[in-house]
């Protein structure tokens, strides 16, 4: 009863404190008007001493009375706006709450945009979702036209910055990319938004981020799941992984490394965006015995590793193209890392903490489907490696070349590929025997593994054919790479009238060409090359 009635008079106090003080002085200024006339009597120095202490009185009382103005229009305003905050907040926390309870993004979208349409009182809005720029959908409309909206299709498309419907209206465009994901929001109103409204406005989109990028992670872990059950062998799954990876992440480059075989022995089994020499000075420092990089602290901890900025990490192999942001995801086999998938930002701080979430996720999910693939590869089901030559075989070839075509037509990428077969194989073969002709594909796997980088793909096709992929490489770089493994064929392998050589055709893809059709060029310049003569190279046209 007490505590109600001290609130009480706490809040009358508080909001009529001015007239209450007013009252007050005006009380005081009468009593000290008589004091003052009754004291005409007494003598000259009582009359001053008197008059000193009313000058002091009433001024104390006047300075008190502004004090006390100020701390009521400052209290009264502070409460104005703490009534205000919770308005926004109670409006945020509806909204979100609505927000999280709808299933799809596009009724998740739909709620969050109109409320802050009738919040803010916007004209128009219009919400553009996609892959790429050139793929945008109309995910959101509030009364956009076609016309309008296929203009800033267009405008995006030529990365017009500042993008204007109409000049008597005012619009405010926001630009997200989330796992890839590209969107584009853009509000419309006839008056500038005021500085308030602005920040009340990134409130709410703060808010509803995190909602919208769980929605998006749930989606793309869908996408994932489905695309890497179509992979057959560890090396399609570690492909597909860095593909998407490096999509979903926005990121600049990327690569997997293999650890499985103990450290001295890491290799890039896949590698996007990195250059040849950079990969080659990575591999001989991770193989070094002093070596202490993030791939050690990944395979200590078995957890994902973020690095915001390489420059401040220690122990960072320093190269002329280095990253400067970086997300080390492990993939765990039978409580074992046996490869680290890297993905690199060329600027610090590329990646966010829902980027940290999504590796996580990535982890589990791309260590489950390793296991499988793996067990499947022991069991013989998917076998991916030949076991004469220890190079992949036909099977994997028919997957790879598909995978690495598609790469090189949708980025634009170099792609060779070398076909060879060895000259006067019956013949060793009739002379030697049998037994000797298998030592000899053993010993010409072991030729073209040392002869390629750990980024070329070297597959045994059948009988002495051999064929080599490489990814992101021209017609020059994979003509040199050819003549090594001729040169080395051709110096190890001559034994009295037996002298064994190879002889190769060589093509470069050309955008819009099948796999087929890829194959098909480097076979005629092999066979081209044979009846020009033996150990020769033929470059198709």
């Amino acid at each position: 009863m007490l505590g109600n009635f001290v609130r009480g008079f706490k809040k009358f106090f508080n909001c009529c404190y001015i007239a209450i003080t007013v009252v007050s002085v005006t009380i005081l200024f009468v009593v000290l008007y008589f004091t003052y006339d009754s004291g005409v009597c007494v003598s000259n120095e009582l009359y001053q001493k008197y008059f000193f202490y009313r000058a002091v009185i009433i001024i104390s009382f006047s300075a008190f009375v502004a004090l006390g103005g100020i701390v009521s229009t400052f209290m009264r305003v502070r409460r104005m706006r703490r009534e205000e905050q919770f308005k926004e907040e109670y409006f945020i926390e509806k909204t979100l709450i609505e927000v999280a309870s709808r299933e799809e993004l596009k009724s998740k979208v739909n709620v969050a945009l109109n409320g802050i349409i009738r919040s803010l009182r916007f004209n128009k809005a219009v919400m553009l979702i996609g892959k790429s720029r050139d793929s945008l959908e109309v995910l959101y409309n509030y009364n956009f036209s076609q016309k309008e909206t296929n203009l800033l299709k267009s405008m995006i498309m030529l990365e017009t910055k500042s993008i204007k419907i109409l000049r008597e209206r005012y619009t405010l465009v926001f630009h997200f990319q989330i796992y890839g994901i590209l969107m584009y929001i853009f509000l419309e109103r006839n008056i500038p938004l005021s500085k308030k409204e602005l920040n009340f406005l990134k409130k709410y989109a703060r808010a509803m981020r995190p909602v919208f990028t769980h929605s998006l992670l749930l989606n793309l872990m869908i996408d994932f799941m489905v695309e890497l059950q179509k992979v057959g062998t560890v090396y399609s799954a570690y492909w597909k992984m860095l593909d998407m990876a490096v999509r979903v992440f926005n990121a600049d480059s990327g690569a997997v490394i293999d650890v499985s075989k103990g450290k001295g022995n890491w290799t890039h089994i896949a590698v996007k965006n990195i250059p040849g020499k950079d990969v080659e000075m990575i591999e001989r420092m991770m193989n070094r015995g002093d070596y202490s990089g993030p791939v050690v602290d990944i395979i200590k901890s078995k957890k994902v590793l973020y690095i915001n900025d390489t420059a401040e990490y220690k122990t960072w192999v320093h190269t002329k193209n280095m990253s400067r942001s970086y997300i080390g995801i492990p993939f765990i086999v039978e409580n074992k890392v046996v490869a680290v998938l890297s993905i690199h930002g060329d600027e610090p701080n590329k990646f966010s903490v829902y980027d940290v979430n999504l590796a996580k996720a990535i982890m589990e999910m791309g260590s489950a489907i390793l296991e499988r693939v793996l067990y499947l590869e022991r069991l013989g089901i998917y076998s991916s490696i030949d076991e004469m030559t220890k190079l992949f075989n036909k099977r994997e070839f028919m997957q790879r070349i598909k995978e690495e075509v598609d790469r090189a037509q949708r980025y634009g990428r170099k792609l060779s590929i070398l076909i060879f077969d060895l000259d006067n194989f019956k013949e060793w073969n009739d002379t030697f025997g049998h037994l000797a002709g298998d030592r000899l594909l053993k010993e010409i796997g072991e030729i073209i593994k040392d002869s390629i980088r750990s980024t070329d793909l070297a597959f045994r096709f059948g009988g002495d054919e051999f064929i080599v992929l490489f990814p992101e490489t021209s017609l020059n770089g994979a003509s040199l790479t050819a003549q090594k493994i001729l040169e080395n064929i051709s110096k190890r392998f001559s034994r009295g009238s037996v002298k064994l050589s190879a002889s190769a055709g060589i093509a470069e893809y050309k955008p819009g060409e099948t796999p087929e059709d890829f194959i098909n060029r480097a076979d005629r310049a092999l066979y081209t090359a044979k009846n020009s003569g033996k150990n020769k190279i033929y470059i198709a046209s």
